[in-house]
């Protein structure tokens, strides 16, 4: 690898860790360009955004917005994640685990709930929408489950087997966690990350985990391709999401035309496309060929969102100016919307003037 594509390729790195795991903590307040969270509804019409401590539904296709409003004593909101019947939004309300859970048809919050952990991800509702799962940590990252009928939480990935870095995790069936990880804390998982030819380190490899036992790499095709193009020093693709039982599982990796660029030892910055898993099959669904980061995908499998680099300049500090990208999984239609500005022209979001 050149020392500019290294360079290039370094600061990607960084830029992903912190775009596509975002703190879902509510009293952070995010800067006016920082690309807001963002989770898409169960039809994949909807699209709950959290940005200055709010959230707002936003209905892509009509450009309807409406704030969500806040319960008595919360002053920030953040987090969004929508339950898998589609009625409740689950959200982040303060520092020290607390949460809350929205009735979508009346828009009230109906139940708050506060975990013996801190939330570094959103909370994903398990499929029976009966507990929520998220990333936690300081160092090393690690994952906790909080069940709604028990109001305690337990710990199906511990400290000591945690993470440097940890994605957002999701359900791909009943007890199975697909996550992405750099830096596995347990010695057994890390020497298997690296008899794939990847840095334990800086390489971002997807994992399975049965609640309950030890994470085990997921789609290692995916990692290996990832260190024959940065010659073993990343891996797998940073950020993934599933569908109801994993049917479709998507995620962001390099696009196909990066195997014959680095071939031919072309020096360059990486681009991006959309990828989709399905029936044990892998085809690449865009040809964007740009940064990307953030995704989510509807419950049904049919929609997906992302983030695309608003500028192309290629340099990755322009990697935060993003717009949103919705697919049409059908169709493979794109609608592409300036999200940052929408949000903007809202007074409940930091804007100044109605749109």
């Amino acid at each position: 690898m050149r020392m500019r594509e290294f360079l290039i390729y370094g600061a990607t790195i960084l830029i992903a860790v912190l775009g596509t795991h975002p703190t879902a903590n509510a009293q952070r307040t995010q800067a006016a360009n920082q690309f807001p969270d963002f989770a898409l509804s169960t039809d994949g019409g909807l699209l709950a955004v959290s940005r200055e401590g709010s959230i707002g539904l936003l209905d892509w296709r009509t450009d309807k917005l409406v704030i969500l409003p806040r319960p008595p004593g919360v002053g920030s909101m953040g987090g969004p994640s929508f339950s898998p019947d589609g009625r409740s939004l689950a959200a982040v309300v303060g520092h020290d685990g607390e949460f809350a859970i929205f009735d979508l048809a009346t828009l009230q919050a109906t139940q708050s709930h506060k975990s013996d952990c801190w939330f570094r991800s959103s909370p994903i509702f398990q499929p029976d929408g009966n507990a929520v799962l998220f990333s936690t940590g300081g160092f090393p990252k690690y994952l906790c489950l909080y069940d709604f009928s028990k109001r305690t939480t337990s710990i199906p990935l511990k400290r000591e087997d945690g993470f440097y870095v940890l994605g957002e995790p999701m359900f791909v069936e009943h007890g199975k966690v697909l996550f992405v990880g750099i830096g596995p804390r347990n010695s057994s998982v890390a020497s298997a990350v690296e008899s794939l030819g990847v840095s334990k380190t800086s390489a971002f490899v997807p994992y399975h985990l049965e609640l309950g036992g030890m994470p085990e790499i997921a789609y290692p095709e995916l990692v290996r391709r990832g260190a024959r193009l940065t010659r073993g020093m990343a891996g797998g693709p940073a950020s993934f999401a599933a569908s109801r039982n994993g049917e479709r599982v998507v995620f962001i990796d390099r696009s196909l035309t990066e195997e014959d660029r680095v071939g031919r030892e072309k020096a360059g910055r990486f681009r991006y496309d959309l990828f989709m898993i399905e029936g044990g099959g892998t085809r690449q669904v865009t040809r964007l060929e740009a940064y990307l980061a953030h995704l989510a995908i509807s419950y049904d499998g049919n929609t997906v969102a992302f983030g695309i680099q608003s500028k192309s300049t290629g340099e990755p500090s322009d990697a935060q100016r993003l717009d949103l990208v919705v697919v049409d999984l059908r169709t493979n239609e794109l609608t592409r919307i300036d999200l940052i500005a929408r949000l903007d022209a809202e007074p409940g979001f930091g804007g100044k003037s109605p749109r």
